[in-house]
């Protein structure tokens, strides 16, 4: 704001003010142009916030994009990765598959082995059964073939 002090300063002391700061037909424009140049720049101050508004929005579009990218390079990756330990899963079940089958069938193995060990446990003892009567009866046998050698020598000697 002019003060009258101030703009008697850049007067010649003395001199009358000027019409433009007494009169109203003359001030009036100068504040309807000081308003107009207000409004202008506050205009100006508008637009320039709704671009500052624009532009904080496309840089945030910006950072979203960047993490979407970010983001759809993470899930390939990961996808990846799933691909290769379901393979890697399929192979160790396909594995595991082949082993049980020998599993079951050295279990089958081993239940005739079982059996047939049983049976020859079995065949062994009805073998000693039969090897200790036949030792016995050689046994009764030798005993009478002595008797009989002993028979034989007396009746000799006679």
């Amino acid at each position: 704001t002019l003060t009258t002090q101030g703009v008697k300063q850049g007067l010649v002391d003395g001199a009358p003010l000027p019409p433009w700061l007494t009169d109203a037909k003359y001030l009036s424009p100068l504040l309807i142009a000081y308003d107009d140049r207000i409004a202008q720049q506050e205009e100006l101050l508008k637009q320039r916030e709704e671009q500052f508004v624009g532009l904080k929005k496309d840089t945030q579009d910006l950072e979203f994009t960047e993490r979407i990218e970010l983001l759809t390079k993470e899930n390939d990756v990961l996808v990846h990765q799933q691909r290769d330990q379901t393979a890697h899963l399929s192979e160790l079940n396909k594995q595991l598959e082949s082993r049980t089958q020998e599993v079951v069938s050295l279990g089958s193995e081993l239940g005739y082995c079982t059996r047939s060990l049983s049976k020859a446990e079995a065949d062994v003892a009805d073998l000693d059964s039969v090897c200790m009567e036949l030792q016995g009866e050689l046994k009764r046998m030798t005993q009478k073939c002595v008797e009989q050698e002993r028979k034989i020598g007396k009746l000799q000697n006679e």
